[in-house]
């Protein structure tokens, strides 16, 4: 305990912020991640993994933070079997209890992908004028993917469900541009962001199922406060 009451002392002398200095953030994100990787194709159409979720921070210099994020990403399809050219996907959010023509499952499965995504890492943003806030920093991540082979979508648990998890680590690179509405009265302001980068990921490993290779350019924009 001592040990870590030293670290922590030590990490607040070298901050050169003030006590009414240090403050934190709380955003809405939108997030999307790059996946090229051919068996994604059995989830999505496109070679993209959207997500959602939120984004927070607390600021420990002039120029410095520390931000940690998470975003959730559901993608599903519908995958038939029955021939050439028959293989079709659909970019809503799967759900077990999407009601369907039966008919339309001969010869067909659900597939569907569940992942969380989670970042922590340092920011350095400098402002100008109070309202433009460029930042660049880097992320250290973690990406757990669960995969779900169904031949009945109409049953959330059945003898003919496959299912698998995998996890892996990685890092993100990124810079952006925050807008900022002038301090108020109580130091609350609101946030507007976008930002871009490279992620890479760790193969996910699936058992049977196989595996996956997501990575690539990322994208992040989203709506918050700081105060």
């Amino acid at each position: 305990m001592r040990t870590l009451t030293l670290v922590l002392s030590s990490l607040f002398l070298c901050s050169t912020a003030t006590a009414t200095e240090i403050g934190g953030t709380l955003s809405l994100e939108l997030s999307n991640l790059h996946n090229g990787d051919t068996n994604w194709d059995l989830f999505s159409g496109r070679a993209g993994m959207p997500g959602r979720g939120l984004r927070g921070g607390v600021r420990i210099g002039d120029h410095l933070s520390v931000e940690a994020s998470w975003q959730r990403v559901r993608r599903g399809a519908t995958v038939s079997v029955g021939g050439v050219n028959d293989y079709t996907t659909y970019d809503y959010d799967y759900d077990y209890d999407y009601d369907y023509d039966s008919e339309q499952a001969t010869g067909s499965f659900q597939s569907a992908w569940f992942s969380d995504h989670i970042g922590i890492g340092p920011r350095l943003t400098h402002g100008f004028f109070d309202v433009i806030y460029p930042y660049a920093g880097i992320e250290g991540t973690l990406l757990r993917g669960v995969i779900k082979i169904d031949d009945d979508p109409n049953s959330k648990s059945n003898d003919g469900q496959l299912t698998g998890s995998g996890s892996g680590l990685g890092a993100t690179a990124l810079g952006g541009i925050e807008l900022r509405t002038p301090t108020a009265a109580g130091g609350l302001q609101a946030a507007l962001f976008i930002d871009a980068g490279y992620a890479i990921v760790q193969t996910l490993d699936f058992g049977d199922l196989g595996t996956m290779q997501p990575g690539g350019f990322v994208l992040h924009g989203g709506v918050g406060a700081r105060f």
